[in-house]
């Protein structure tokens, strides 16, 4: 039987790759329960911060983001994506390729209808982009169907191993409250 899928998106300035790399040791940790998928961003743009200069442009380039932008401060990677971190461009992709709806996601709209699949999230209690994040998380997705476990972290995939274990552990244990609440 197949593993069930989890989706992972890199940040701006990164790519698929980098962030497979980023989530091996996390990876290894759920070997057994899920396959992480993970999709790469479709526009060219820079290095974002904290890739370079362990993920050189030779090996892992081009860097990509998820949207394009007319801000040139974003497209030359010399200011951070924050909160803007392409949740729009993946959400509008989401809804136009998943199930119902009314269709993309449009960023500006005034109302706008939350994702209720269900999501997991980390956030790092010491990662400047926190706050954005959470209000992320508030705009953009159902409380009744997203999972988050914040950690003493950074913006960044934790690698020591109690950080690790605990957020393979959440995993499990979302997942496991998720599909019990799809079966009755």
């Amino acid at each position: 039987m197949p593993l069930p899928r989890i989706a992972c998106f890199h940040g701006g300035g990164s790519t698929a790759p980098i962030f497979a790399v980023q989530c091996s040791r996390l990876q290894k940790q759920l070997d057994a329960d899920f396959q992480l998928v993970f999709f790469e961003a479709p526009f060219e743009r820079s290095a974002g911060p904290g890739v370079l200069p362990f993920f050189d442009e030779k090996t892992y380039g081009p860097y990509k983001t998820w949207f394009l932008s007319t801000d040139e401060a974003r497209q030359d990677g010399s200011s951070e994506e924050g909160g803007e971190d392409g949740v729009e461009r993946v959400l509008s992709l989401m809804r136009a390729q998943g199930e119902g709806g009314n269709g993309p996601l449009m960023a500006g709209e005034g109302q706008v209808e939350k994702i209720s699949i269900p999501t997991f999230h980390l956030h790092g209690l010491r990662d400047k982009q926190l706050e954005p994040g959470r209000q992320q998380m508030k705009t953009y997705y159902d409380a009744k169907t997203t999972k988050l476990m914040e950690i003493d972290y950074h913006h960044a995939m934790p690698w020591n191993k109690e950080d690790l274990e605990g957020f393979a552990g959440f995993l499990r244990e979302a997942y496991a409250s998720v599909t019990t609440k799809n079966e009755t």
